[in-house]
This record gives C-alpha cells, sequence and structure tokens, in this order.
C-alpha cells in the first residue's frame, strides 16, 4: 500500500481480523485491537475439486487438483469460508454458501452469474 503507517493503524483499530492465504504477510502480522486469527490456505493445486479463478480481463482460468502430499492443517479456500459460515452465521445466510466441494460452488456460479456460463463443466474429475 501506498502509505503504510495508515494500513498498519487501520489493521490495528479492527478488533478481529481473520486471514486467508497460503504464505504469511506483512499485514497478517499487524498488530489488532484484540486478536488476529491466521487461516492457512492450500495452493490452488492442492484444492480438492480444482479451483479456478478470474484475471482482471476476466478470463476464467482453472486449475485441475494435483495430487499429492499435504500441508498440515491447510484447507481449500471454499473450505474455510464454508466452515465459518457453519460456525458464524444463521439461517438462511449459512445454508446459503454451506458447499460440500467446489463442483457445486462452480454449479451456483454457473447458474446465477451470466459471466461464468459454463463453468460448471470445469471438474474436479479431470475436464
Amino acid at each position: 500500500m501506498p502509505n503504510p503507517r495508515h494500513m498498519r493503524d487501520a489493521l490495528a483499530a479492527v478488533p478481529c481480523r481473520g486471514h486467508q492465504d497460503i504464505h504469511i504477510n506483512h499485514s497478517m502480522l499487524a498488530d489488532s485491537e484484540e486478536v488476529t486469527i491466521l487461516l492457512p490456505a492450500k495452493t490452488r493445486y492442492e484444492q480438492r475439486g480444482g479451483g479456478s479463478q478470474t484475471s482482471t480481463e476476466r478470463r476464467i482460468r482453472y486449475s485441475p487438483y494435483v495430487p499429492g502430499p499435504q500441508v498440515g492443517e491447510t484447507r481449500s479456500e471454499w473450505e474455510i469460508l464454508a466452515e465459518i459460515g457453519r460456525r458464524a452465521l444463521s439461517p438462511p445466510a449459512r445454508d446459503a454458501i454451506d458447499f460440500t466441494s467446489a463442483d457445486q460452488i462452480r454449479e451456483e456460479m454457473d447458474h446465477l452469474m451470466p459471466i461464468y456460463h459454463g463453468i460448471a463443466g470445469l471438474s474436479g474429475s479431470g475436464s
């Protein structure tokens, strides 16, 4: 960020802050008012069912799951979000993000967002 002091002060004012990433960065280490929670995520190739990302050019890039050794307690990004939802939200918000697979998320995206039409065809089974 262009103004590191402003960012440190802003992050320190947040009572409870959560960070989800594959590596530790400076913003994770900034003080918080009460607590900072670090949630270790998997890389895009370690995510069960594969993963997708949208580039700044709005191109969808699919990354299939690549079997291999798993690192500690890391989880797929969608698994972390779904777990937080199960523990912190009330219905119907909790039910809206209670996914059990990356394929379910791609199916919902395909159904709800025209720009992602066809994404359900990208499957963790090797498509």
